[in-house]
């Protein structure tokens, strides 16, 4: 028995598959270009679009004295990785359950507070950072000490450092550089909102095809959305109407 299946490997062995032929017939033909999709005509105006959002946001939460002062980055896939992954964190829940943990919990410091919470913020999944999310809030700079704190709890990584408000533009920063907060140092603050605003609203456009992404990838809470500018429309421009003036005579 062992001879005959010797006999039948020395066979197949000898049988001149045509799979050698075909792969020696001609070099492979080299992909030129991207191998994903190019953004579509629909998602350039998705992004578009969501960019005048976030400017119109920027504005009004000026206009309401709500200024997104403070600036918030968190790498998820450095805290998982190189993170300390203290107690309290959420980096054992999913994708999408940690984002949302993350703004409910600045929701209710800023509940506790007496403030509302004005934010927006995008998520991306860049070549290099992995999973993060950008996000400018407002939060009383005299109260940084406890943004750093919880911050520290709902990512498990401590900060390496915390300076005084306004000291840098970088005023705290987590030991594996996982999350990090900024604050807006600029004369024109307004303006370097705007502009920090339409960074985060333009992260998809760098990759050649949007990333995937579980869950919503960019938002404006309520405070500073769309109905609430509608709601205010009234008083602002009665605001507007009543100081006018003053801004005239400076000028």
């Amino acid at each position: 028995m062992f001879d005959q299946a010797t006999e039948i490997q020395d066979e197949i062995g000898k049988t001149p598959f045509i799979q050698r032929d075909i792969r020696n017939a001609a070099p492979a033909i080299p992909i030129v270009g991207k191998k994903t999709r190019a953004p579509s005509r629909y998602d350039r105006r998705r992004s578009k679009d969501r960019l005048v959002k976030f400017k119109d946001a920027v504005a009004f939460a000026y206009a309401v004295d709500l200024p997104l002062n403070m600036g918030i980055t968190i790498t998820w896939a450095a805290l998982l990785a190189a993170g300390e992954h203290n107690e309290g964190n959420c980096l054992r829940r999913g994708e999408w359950d940690r984002e949302s943990y993350l703004r409910d919990e600045l929701a209710r410091m800023c509940r506790k507070e007496g403030l509302e919470f004005a934010a927006l913020w995008g998520r991306d999944v860049g070549k290099d950072m992995g999973a993060h999310v950008h996000m400018a809030m407002f939060w009383p700079s005299r109260f940084l000490a406890k943004l750093v704190i919880l911050i520290e709890r709902v990512t498990g990584s401590a900060a390496a450092y915390v300076l005084a408000p306004y000291a840098a533009d970088t005023v705290a920063q987590s030991l594996c550089g996982g999350w990090k907060i900024t604050m807006n140092n600029r004369n024109d603050d307004k303006a370097s909102a705007i502009e920090w605003a339409g960074y985060i609203a333009d992260q998809h456009s760098k990759h050649p095809a949007p990333p995937e992404i579980k869950g919503k990838a960019f938002g404006i809470s309520q405070a500073i959305g769309t109905s609430a500018q509608e709601c205010a429309r009234g008083m602002l421009e009665a605001r507007e109407a009543q100081y006018a003036w003053m801004r005239g005579k400076r000028h």
